[in-house]
């Protein structure tokens, strides 16, 4: 083991013991934040305010003392700080707030020594960074989820309110053209009907025609009923009319 490991582990030794004499503290993000309650000298105080490089730093030591690898890498920036804290607690015992979710691994870790311990701490806290990492990837695919999905409901309000609203049109635009060609609109289950009355030039009477529009709401020809299909011998006249205003041939 390097000198500088060496002594990174005996400061972290005697932080442990500074802070069995000190009690309470308060947990930072990613170290431990004791409050002291006595007088400390200012390597005392040094060693209770570590920053977090320098507990960073104790975490490789501890783990290069025994010939283990530092803590696995984790995906979210806040898992690998809880489980550099949590690993700073199970060799420390600090902070004890830690103690009711913690304290039978620190129990454990007690009664180890050596490389035992060392690999104890790295498995506890990479099970804990790699928990972590699994919830906060469950929780972004959720969110996630929950985007896509909300964005499905309202591309699929906007195409209904489109498809009302183009049937809305359709229907304001049919009224229109049958007025305009002097048919008579009727309301039905289909939305409405354009009716028109056309003279038959053969016989005198009158017949009732109704007028076809396409999906736009465009006057368009019946199949077989067109003007190509309106000449003597249509419908057994022999004089059939075409109307283009809309699009019958009157018999």
């Amino acid at each position: 083991m390097g000198g500088d490991a060496a002594a990174m582990i005996e400061q972290a030794r005697e932080l442990v013991n500074v802070l069995r004499v000190t009690g309470g503290v308060d947990r930072g993000l990613g170290w431990t934040r004791p409050v002291p309650m006595v007088a400390l000298n200012d390597h005392q105080v040094a060693l209770i305010y570590p920053p977090p490089a320098a507990a960073r730093g104790i975490l490789r030591a501890l783990g290069a003392s025994c010939g283990q690898q530092r803590l696995i890498q984790a995906r979210h920036q806040d898992c690998q700080q809880q489980g550099e804290t949590l690993a700073v607690y199970l060799d420390t015992g600090q902070p004890t707030s830690d103690d009711p979710a913690y304290g039978s691994q620190r129990q454990e870790v007690l009664g180890l020594q050596g490389e035992q311990r060392a690999l104890y701490i790295r498995q506890v806290a990479d099970a804990y960074i790699q928990q972590c990492d699994q919830q906060e990837d469950a929780a972004a695919a959720a969110a996630a989820q929950a985007a896509a999905d909300a964005r499905a409901r309202a591309d699929a309000q906007a195409q209904q309110q489109a498809a009302q609203q183009h049937q809305a049109d359709v229907l304001a635009k049919e009224r229109a053209t049958c007025a305009a060609v002097g048919g008579q609109w009727r309301d039905d289950l289909y939305n409405g009907i354009c009716r028109i009355d056309y003279r038959s030039p053969t016989d005198g009477q009158t017949y009732h025609y109704t007028v076809s529009f396409d999906q736009d709401g465009n006057v368009t020809e019946v199949p077989g009923q067109g003007q190509a299909d309106c000449h003597p011998g249509f419908a057994g006249s022999d004089r059939p009319t075409w109307h283009p205003g809309t699009k019958i041939c009157a018999v």
